[in-house]
């Protein structure tokens, strides 16, 4: 509900009207008449009042309330925003020359963007092959030169994302250890929910209550921090066959390889909404990477190169937000960049490709498209 509401002049020209009114006059005051000063403190009163009034409206509803006040006001339903998540990946450590004995690595490793901007740590990790659990270490084995080992930001949110190589700096002392890079981008790390979101997810859940059905499905997996797309593919086993009676919910966390940890947080959350005798199962989804060739021509008095990086950047953007089962499409790449930078101006048609290919890539319901930025390469003609 949108409250009426005032300003200062209309409430003081309401009282000198209604005042008017029941005298049957018609007045002309001017300032320093004491009837009109008298007017204007209480108007003055009446807008402290009414701003009292607009803040109660906000903070009781759920459609106008923002940050605290509005999770405080979903605190009633047991329903809490969901936090910053912490991007976590593999990164790569070296050593100049192969040693003959083992080089053993403890977690808690520092590593960082050039200046240190984004920082790192590394984090022991069963799932790694070089992880020795009962050392409590990584090992780079004798003979070789660089190791696999598992890093998690320092701080939450998107900001500490990156894309390829770009952690490139140790920051803590290390012994034996002389470089870091990141062979593959880490994007998984999510900034926490927004005020809307938070919003459509509880509509999502109060509408599911006690429902078997896909808004339920959705409400439960979207519940699970970390969880930023969800499809779920009816009749359909993990491995795309029909299956009666059974369901598939695809779930990505944005990097399009979302851990086996948060697919199973997932699944065991779906399974306590499903209907009975009806199976499921949660899965990753398929992850296509694309590399895009494009030729762009540049406007006059724009740096080429400038103009170049923009686009890049504007088109892995968009192909990392695509959802589960959407299509990347050629017009919309080229629309992609005219719309990047006004130093664009045109794209030469024959020169877009997806994969070397000029036509458009089409997903199926379980994959996702992603990119980094060394898989797009912008020309000018």
């Amino acid at each position: 509900m949108v409250m009426p509401v005032k300003t200062f002049d209309q409430m003081v020209s309401d009282m000198v009207t209604g005042w008017a009114a029941d005298l049957g006059l018609n007045p002309s005051l001017f300032d320093g008449d004491p009837l009109l000063a008298i007017m204007k403190s209480i108007a003055t009163q009446g807008l402290f009042l009414q701003a009292l009034a607009v803040a109660i409206n906000k903070f009781a509803r759920a459609s106008t309330a923002v940050g605290a006040d509005l999770d405080s006001w979903m605190a009633d339903f047991n329903f809490p925003r969901n936090a910053a998540s912490f991007a976590q990946g593999t990164i790569q450590l070296t050593i100049r020359n192969a040693r003959t004995t083992n080089t053993l690595i403890s977690p808690g490793v520092i590593v960082q963007t050039a200046g240190g901007a984004i920082q790192y740590q590394v984090i022991a990790d069963t799932l790694q092959p070089a992880f020795n659990a009962a050392q409590n270490c990584y090992i780079l084995v004798a003979g070789t030169t660089s190791v696999n080992v598992t890093a998690v930001a320092l701080v939450a949110g998107s900001a500490s994302n990156v894309q390829i190589n770009q952690l490139s700096q140790l920051s803590s002392t290390q012994v034996g250890i002389d470089g870091v890079s990141n062979n593959t981008a880490i994007l998984n790390g999510q900034d926490i929910e927004s005020d809307a979101a938070y919003r459509n997810r509880f509509i999502l859940y109060i509408n599911s209550l006690s429902k078997a059905t896909r808004p339920a499905i959705l409400s439960a997996a979207l519940g699970q921090q970390g969880v930023v797309n969800v499809n779920p593919i009816e009749v359909t086993d993990q491995n795309g066959n029909p299956r009666n009676g059974y369901f598939t919910t695809v779930i990505d966390d944005g990097s399009g390889s979302p851990p086996s940890s948060l697919v199973a947080t997932v699944q065991a959350a779906v399974d306590a909404v499903r209907g009975f005798t009806i199976q499921q199962t949660t899965v990753g989804p398929t992850k296509v990477n694309v590399n895009i060739l494009m030729n762009i021509r540049v406007a006059s008095g724009y740096t080429a190169q400038v103009v170049q990086n923009t686009v890049q950047a504007a088109i892995v953007n968009y192909i990392n937000s695509l959802q589960i089962g959407s299509s990347l499409y050629l017009n919309k790449l080229t629309q992609i960049a005219i719309d990047s930078s006004p130093g664009v101006v045109s794209v030469q048609p024959s020169s877009v490709t997806i994969n070397g290919v000029q036509s458009d890539l089409t997903a199926t319901q379980f994959q996702v498209i992603r990119t980094i930025l060394g898989n797009v390469s912008i020309g000018t003609y």
